[in-house]
C-alpha cells in the first residue's frame, strides 16, 4: 500500500522479552514465619492486655516488612470494622520477633486480620494472617517459637 505524499516509511525493529503469562509467575510459600498475641502486663493501663508481634523463626533476615492490620465482624448484629493500620519495618533478623501493635479488647470478639508482606534473599513473600472472632484467648494458647512464652497463632 502506497504512503502518502510527504511520508517516509521506517522500519523499526524492536526486541522483546517472551510475555510471562500468570501461570509462570512463582509465588513462593512462606514458612517459618508468624503472627502471633501474647498477653502481657501494660504498665500504662495497669491490665493484662494483648500484644501482637511478628516473628522470624527462620535462618535468613526478612527485609522491606509491611504489615497491614484490620479488624471486622458482627457484634449484636451490627457490622464493625476497624481503621487500617500499616506498619513498616527496615528489617528482621533470624530468630527474632518485633511487636507489632496492641490488640484492644474491643477487637477481640471480631475477625483480626494481618497482612504479612516481605523481602527474604531478594524475593517478595506475601502471607495474610487470620485471628478469627474470639480466637485470641487465653484457652488457645501454645507455646511461641522464638519467643518462648504462651500465646496464640494467626493461621
Amino acid at each position: 500500500m502506497p504512503l502518502p505524499s510527504g511520508l517516509k516509511a521506517k522500519v523499526i525493529f524492536c526486541l522483546q522479552k517472551p510475555i510471562q503469562m500468570k501461570k509462570d509467575i512463582q509465588i513462593p510459600t512462606v514458612e517459618n514465619i508468624h503472627i502471633a498475641a501474647v498477653k502481657q502486663f501494660n504498665e500504662d493501663l495497669q491490665e493484662d492486655i494483648w500484644t501482637v508481634f511478628l516473628i522470624n523463626n527462620s535462618a535468613t533476615a526478612l527485609d522491606t516488612i509491611f504489615v497491614v492490620s484490620q479488624a471486622q465482624g458482627t457484634i449484636e448484629d451490627v457490622a464493625k470494622e476497624t481503621t487500617t493500620f500499616r506498619h513498616q519495618y527496615e528489617a528482621l533478623a533470624p530468630f527474632t520477633a518485633l511487636r507489632v501493635e496492641l490488640m484492644e479488647k474491643a477487637v477481640l470478639d471480631l475477625e483480626n486480620t494481618f497482612s504479612v508482606s516481605y523481602f527474604q534473599n531478594g524475593k517478595l513473600y506475601d502471607k495474610r494472617f487470620v485471628f478469627s472472632a474470639q480466637s485470641v484467648a487465653d484457652h488457645n494458647t501454645t507455646k511461641l517459637p522464638v519467643l518462648d512464652v504462651l500465646g496464640v497463632l494467626a493461621v
